[in-house]
């Protein structure tokens, strides 16, 4: 324990210092929305030896931000104005201003499993963007036959086909608007694409992983696993990189890893109380919680990268004072 607290000091004074010289800096693993901060975080390190680094200086408070699954640029949502906007995060990323008639104050945000697409929910309208990040295209999502305040949804990296659950159905909606009901549960409640496909992840709150092939007029289903306690109430769900493994988080942070061509799966608890499975780069980590929620000091992050499961806490670093104190 002593070694432990040594080495995140260590660090911590090392992150400090590569702050304040610009000619030396720290390997880095994405960025985070911190909430109660109203910010968005870089998270500096590697994975199991990270730190939640300080504010970006923005321009403006974020009322909401999502990052996108490269860590390149994030859709935010200015306080003042409840205006959407793109934050470039990485150098040589080209944005252009989104669209006129894009959703003001949205309070949900969910990027494509590449991050060329998003969906923007706000005040019970609905819609999806393509081409991000520098050609952004927006188009409205008809609510009218589908759920208002959906409990899952998915786009595609293209954003033509959009999957929405709830009110005991699930909806797909192509690029035409046309809308047809998928035969999966009721009650699914996480729903991922494949990267650059349109195969769909369902996961029902009892625990049934479905993989849907072609959603749409004539789709291909097929049940992956039975629902068990290991899956059942779902927070979220992905696809490896590969796409040949399924991930699925629930509210007791149980993470299961479901292998699709043969259902096999193993299981690694975050002892966390998860809300998320986002995607950090295109390496198999993911964010689990968020900075700041439920008074949770660290961030909880989930590697599967090299086959093996793992979870890494990372803690906010220390001013440099803090950081000089606790070595002495």
């Amino acid at each position: 324990m002593r070694l432990h607290r040594w080495l995140l000091s260590g660090l911590s004074i090392a992150g400090a210092g590569f702050a304040q010289n610009g000619s030396v800096s720290t390997p880095m693993i994405g960025f985070a929305y911190d909430g109660p901060a109203a910010a968005i975080r870089p998270i500096r390190g590697i994975p199991g030896a990270a730190l939640l680094g300080e504010p970006l200086d923005t321009g403006f408070a974020a009322a909401q931000a999502a990052i996108s699954p490269h860590q390149d640029f994030a859709l935010a949502s200015a306080a003042d104005d409840s205006r959407l906007r793109i934050v470039p995060l990485a150098a040589g990323v080209d944005t252009s201003a989104l669209p006129e008639s894009i959703l003001p104050g949205p309070h949900q945000i969910r990027f494509s499993p590449a991050g060329t697409a998003a969906l923007i929910q706000a005040s019970g309208r609905m819609q999806a963007l393509s081409g991000l990040p520098d050609h952004a295209r927006v188009r409205d999502i008809d609510l009218s036959a589908l759920s208002p305040a959906p409990d899952a949804l998915a786009v595609s990296d293209d954003g033509a086909l959009v999957v929405v659950a709830g009110s005991g159905a699930v909806w797909a909606v192509d690029s035409e608007g046309a809308t047809v009901q998928l035969a999966l549960p009721g009650s699914t409640a996480a729903l991922s694409f494949r990267a650059g496909s349109r195969d769909l992840l369902a996961v029902s709150s009892t625990g049934d992983v479905h993989l849907v092939r072609r959603p749409g007029p004539d789709p291909e289903y097929r049940l992956i696993y039975a629902a068990d306690a290991a899956t059942a109430a779902p927070v979220a769900a992905q696809f490896s990189t590969s796409g040949s493994h399924a991930y699925i988080v629930n509210e007791g942070g149980q993470i299961s890893t479901i292998e699709i061509s043969t259902g096999a799966r193993s299981s690694i608890s975050c002892r966390c109380r998860a809300t998320a499975l986002e995607p950090m780069n295109s390496r198999n980590l993911f964010r689990l919680t968020t900075p700041g929620q439920s008074g949770q000091a660290v961030l909880m992050l989930f590697d599967a990268a090299g086959g093996e499961a793992n979870v890494w806490f990372v803690p906010p670093a220390l001013a440099p004072r803090e950081a000089e104190g606790s070595v002495q």
